[in-house]
């Protein structure tokens, strides 16, 4: 970053002084002197007020540390993908508001889409690491690698990180055979209680995708499309998903259904 140095050296003239007899040589002994060191001590900059210590797709929010732990390096192409960084505060705040943006690359460099999210409101400055995520939603991407740059700002101080890169695979979504729904939680719940339901799903695969389709729920007989869903699966691994708050007044039985892949459960609301 600083610029180099430039040193002058001067060339001496030779002299033109006449000969004389020289003198009879001496001994002298030689010298012990180490050479003088160069002074290679530099000073640290200081950090950037606001920075990214990680980023990459994760597939997940859920958990302690879910841009280290549910780090992945791939998706289903056309889906809704997960963002993720670990942001750190180096300046001494006891507040800052967080926001990311983000340029998307395809394989040949060239941009193609941009992102960006911020908190409406301060937030307490973390000791350590604060994990931050926002959604890209693919639709219209191929299969094939992308790359990721996001860089964060602190809406109180006006503090910018330094650009953090990551490259990521969109991929072919998984199919009915890829996916099991191991269980669903809560089977149960109170009536007039919110609640938040916790999908298991399997990813019988050896690759890491989504799966992705129409969610579909039926109260009374009444059955509508409630949302798509696109939730990463993690290769050959048993994951949970959640999705809510729901809140029910009354007794009713829940059924949802991803027919796509021919998914179903039930959750019963009770007195």
């Amino acid at each position: 970053m600083d610029g180099a140095e430039t040193t002058q050296t001067t060339i001496a003239e030779p002299t033109t002084a006449t000969a004389t007899e020289s003198p009879a040589p001496t001994a002298t002994e030689p010298s012990t002197d180490s050479p003088t060191e160069p002074d290679t001590e530099m000073e640290t900059p200081d950090p950037d007020p606001l920075g990214i210590e990680r980023a990459s797709l994760i597939w997940g929010t859920g958990g302690a540390d879910p841009i280290l732990r549910n780090a992945v390096a791939s998706a289903g192409a056309g889906g809704t993908v997960i963002l993720g960084a670990r942001l750190l505060v180096n300046v001494d705040a006891a507040e800052f508001r967080p926001a990311v943006d983000g340029r998307i690359m395809d394989g040949a460099g060239t941009q193609i889409d941009t992102v960006s999210h911020e908190l409406p409101e301060a937030v307490e400055s973390p000791d350590g690491a604060f994990p931050y995520w926002l959604q890209l939603d693919t639709a219209g991407y191929e299969t094939g690698t992308y790359t990721c740059e996001l860089t964060a700002t602190d809406r109180l101080t006006d503090g910018v990180s330094a650009t953090a890169q990551f490259d990521f695979d969109l991929v072919e979504p998984l199919d009915t055979d890829d996916v099991e729904l191991r269980s669903v939680e809560p089977e149960t719940v109170p009536k007039g209680e919110p609640f938040t339901w916790e999908l298991t799903f399997r990813n019988l695969a050896d690759r890491t995708s989504d799966l992705q389709g129409d969610l579909h729920i039926e109260i009374a007989g009444r059955r509508r499309e409630l949302t798509d869903v696109s939730w990463t699966l993690p290769a050959l691994s048993t994951v949970t998903h959640e999705r809510g708050e729901f809140e029910f007044d009354e007794p009713v039985t829940l059924r949802f259904d991803v027919p796509s892949h021919d998914i179903r459960w039930e959750i019963e609301v009770v007195e």
